[in-house]
């Protein structure tokens, strides 16, 4: 039997979006900063601001998560897991 695995974070889901938009609706990041994830980081650790960065992913793993955006061709990939009857697995023990 064919099984696939899969994982949440940005497997299903990406935060790029989010993270931009949260840390630009706080005034945490110049509006220059690209819209990923890893540059809102580096900017605020670059810039002595651990502390947002650690409140922002709280923010973003429990109150923001529902605005986490589905990567393009997700919902496609379960449409057709479903239809050919092949059953997904969370990774995660």
């Amino acid at each position: 039997m064919i099984c696939i695995g899969v994982d949440f974070d940005n497997t299903i889901v990406t935060y790029d979006s989010l993270f931009h938009k949260i840390a630009l609706e706080n005034g945490y990041i110049p509006e220059h900063i690209p819209v990923n994830k890893t540059s809102v980081r580096n900017y605020l650790r670059g810039s002595e601001q651990e502390d947002i960065w650690t409140e922002m992913q709280g923010n973003i793993y429990g109150n923001r998560m529902t605005e986490a955006e589905a990567f393009p061709g997700v919902k496609s990939f379960f449409r057709w897991t479903i239809q050919s009857d092949i059953p997904i697995k969370n990774n995660k023990p």
